[in-house]
């Protein structure tokens, strides 16, 4: 779909792309050297941006992996895991990873996240209140279109189907389902 980014022969001009980058968002430093190479068949000119780069404290692997795991484990609820196979497939080098992940996931309980993620997962199972209304905004009763019958099972979750959950979550499901039920 698109072709290969126009070559850039100055080291002006590269830096200038990777600052322009990085005003967009955060990158590691893999990310950033594969960027400029795409942008630079010159090697040497790619290293001389990124010792620029670090020089002027604007890229540096640890300040980006604490960033990241922060923001992924507080607003996006992911665990260590998620987030430090994240990083590594962003090219962080594993002793960034050990210590921004331990850092950010030091005053969260990643049980309880679990649980809550479930428990969200279960409430869509679940289906919806009949008092609330489920069509467009402003007009009564359920979405037309649909036949009678599905739309009363949208929303349901079998016995077959809890079953079917893995084994590691069973034991979470189980109290779930009794306070459920109670």
């Amino acid at each position: 779909m698109f072709g290969k980014p126009r070559q850039l022969e100055t080291e002006s001009e590269l830096y200038d792309v990777a600052v322009r980058a990085l005003m967009r968002r955060a990158h590691s430093v893999h990310e950033m050297k594969q960027k400029l190479a795409r942008r630079s068949e010159n090697k040497l000119l790619v290293q001389l941006v990124m010792a620029r780069l670090k020089e002027n404290g604007l890229i540096d692997d640890a300040r980006y992996a604490k960033q990241f795991a922060r923001q992924r484990t507080q607003t996006r609820k992911q665990g260590k895991f998620r987030v430090a196979r994240d990083l590594r497939a962003r090219g962080v080098p594993d002793r960034h990873i050990d210590a921004a992940v331990e850092e950010a996931t030091r005053e969260t309980d990643e049980g309880a996240v679990v649980r809550q993620r479930i428990e969200r997962k279960l409430r869509s199972y679940r289906g919806s209140d009949t008092s609330k209304k489920s069509g467009p905004a402003g007009t009564e009763g359920p979405r037309k279109g649909r036949p009678p019958r599905r739309r009363a099972r949208i929303g349901t979750m079998s016995a077959g189907d809890c079953l079917r959950v893995s084994f590691v979550a069973q034991p979470i499901l189980a109290v779930l389902f009794q306070s459920v039920r109670s």
